[in-house]
């Protein structure tokens, strides 16, 4: 692909020199971003898990767009029930969990 660059004084630019480009081919206002990993059974039946206290309710989602690891997920959201992230296999809608934050976690 071969691009027009803009002439600017505070960027060395020399014929033939290539550089890294980046498109941005969709964006999303507004949307709920959530990780890759975190989506269970991606090709069928798209859904999470999303712990209420420590109990988890399987939610049905509509995926968007994806970038680095993240995905738009399309569902309704309370803005504080958070998404299980691990052993999302061994989940089932009204599993009792031990929800852990980040800084909680131990290697």
């Amino acid at each position: 692909v071969k691009i027009a660059v803009e002439k600017r004084d505070d960027i060395l630019q020399r014929n033939g020199v290539s550089l890294p480009v980046e498109f941005i081919v969709a964006t999303a206002e507004n949307a709920i971003a959530i990780p890759v990993n975190a989506v269970a059974d991606r090709e069928g039946d798209p859904h999470i898990y999303l712990v209420t206290g420590n109990v988890v309710h399987r939610q049905k989602i509509r995926t968007g767009i994806e970038d680095g690891g993240m995905v738009e997920a399309h569902f309704s959201w309370n803005g504080t029930d958070r998404v299980a992230l691990t052993n999302l296999r061994s989940l089932r809608d009204s599993t009792v969990v031990y929800p852990l934050d980040a800084g909680e976690v131990r290697r």
